[in-house]
């Protein structure tokens, strides 16, 4: 006790001279080391601030998604066929392709200027290349290799993209063959009975409607113009209806029982392979929502003029944020073969990021609390995608996603929605 006290007396008194010294030298020590890091701070910042100011304009982060679009885009210039074209139907046949054709040009002319500008010349004569395979029908296809719904519809949201006024008489013709290819009582003798009812097909001929060739058919619907009063939006709602797992609103249940969680499949439940259905107790089929018809059904069902607020709208969200990933194409996986899950997993990207932007939120918020910044998501996992050459591909072959033109020309279109609305 009697040593602690001397030592609190001494330290309140007059401080030893020696202990002054060693005070002193360490309070210098260690601010000669504080400055150091300070200066080296501040050279660290200007740099920083040199780079944004001088380099990234220029140039783009090397993390950017201008970077990022900008090799992408240099890789589908490189890598196009000699007529104009991008890619071939299947991956590696001689003749060039209408729909990866007008995807790669979307790409391109939806991407900020800066990333475009170098390859203009390439893409300008892929336009050429789309405008010569319109057919007399309006349609703009290669020829007898059919899914002319999707080449017609890409085509048009290329041109669309390029240059409205200019090539609005081709846009008008390739909208109204679009919407004579819609299944219903006056084409293909489809009643409002009938599970194809308001959908659209791979090609005109036997009715084989689904939600992936008809949200292609709805976004160049819309983007071409077509009168909101026009009856294809509401024979289009019945079909989309019936791909919704909401049994408010389908009334589908031939042979099939509808689930509740509000996601979308592939169609009203016609292809097993599709969906990987359960069988229930009664022996009805149940087909489980998965995230790319999810995403796809929320933007067919927003094209087709519903609002935010309307409830079949509200459960498609319900679904997006309970099941929130962009690991996989969440619901095709299974526990035999989690390897699914891969699959059309860039055509899920792009459904995203379509999806999402003209939902409007640019902060999606679940019941939990959990925030989810799309934008900033989707650009930062298409990033880490990206390969040395500029491309992207997907290891899992299904649905032509081997081609890296189909493949990157997926890619970049979702980068540029992704740009637009990182905050």
């Amino acid at each position: 006790m009697r040593g602690r006290q001397e030592f609190s007396m001494g330290m309140s008194g007059k401080t030893a001279p020696g202990i002054t010294l060693v005070i002193l030298a360490l309070v210098g020590v260690v601010g000669y080391f504080q400055y150091q890091r300070h200066q080296a701070r501040n050279e660290e910042l200007a740099i920083a601030a040199l780079t944004r100011s001088f380099v990234i304009p220029f140039y783009g982060s090397p993390a950017s998604p201008e970077a990022s679009m900008s090799r992408g885009l240099a890789f589908l210039a490189k890598n196009q066929n000699e007529d104009g074209s991008f890619g071939g139907m299947p991956p590696g046949a001689k003749e060039g392709d209408v729909g990866i054709t007008a995807l790669a040009i979307l790409a391109w002319a939806t991407s900020p200027e800066a990333t475009r500008k170098d390859v203009e010349g390439p893409f300008s004569k892929g336009i050429e290349f789309i405008l010569s395979h319109q057919q007399k029908d309006g349609s703009i296809i290669n020829v007898g290799q059919g899914l002319n719904t999707y080449k017609t519809a890409t085509a048009i949201l290329a041109l669309r993209s390029v240059d409205p006024d200019k090539h609005g008489g081709a846009i008008r013709k390739a909208r109204d063959y679009l919407v004579g290819l819609q299944l219903h009582e006056g084409n293909g003798n489809v009643d409002k009975k009938n599970p194809h009812y308001g959908a659209w097909g791979y090609k005109e001929g036997k009715p084989n409607g689904n939600l992936s060739t008809t949200h292609f058919a709805l976004e160049a619907l819309k983007e071409a113009g077509l009168s909101e009063s026009d009856p294809a939006w509401q024979r289009a709602i019945v079909f989309l209806q019936r791909c919704q797992n909401r049994s408010e609103s389908n009334d589908y249940t031939v042979g099939v029982s509808v689930g509740d969680d509000g996601g979308f499949r592939y169609d009203p439940g016609l292809r097993k392979e599709m969906g990987l259905p359960t069988e229930s107790k009664d022996g009805a089929m149940r087909f489980p929502s998965y995230a790319s018809m999810t995403y796809a059904g929320l933007k067919s069902l927003l094209n087709a003029n519903l609002s935010k607020d309307d409830p079949r709208v509200k459960a498609a969200v319900g679904w997006i944020l309970k099941h929130y990933t962009l690991e996989d194409n969440y619901g095709l996986g299974t526990r035999d073969d989690p390897k699914r899950a891969k699959q059309g997993l860039y055509y899920y990207y792009l459904a995203f990021a379509r999806a999402l932007d003209a939902y409007g939120e640019g902060v999606l918020r679940g019941e939990d609390g959990s925030e989810h910044r799309w934008a900033e998501d989707l650009s930062e996992k298409l990033i880490s995608l990206q390969r040395e050459d500029g491309s992207w591909v997907n290891e899992e072959d299904r649905w032509w996603e081997s081609d890296p033109g189909l493949v990157t020309s997926y890619a970049v279109s979702a980068l540029a929605i992704a740009a637009r609305n990182i905050q």
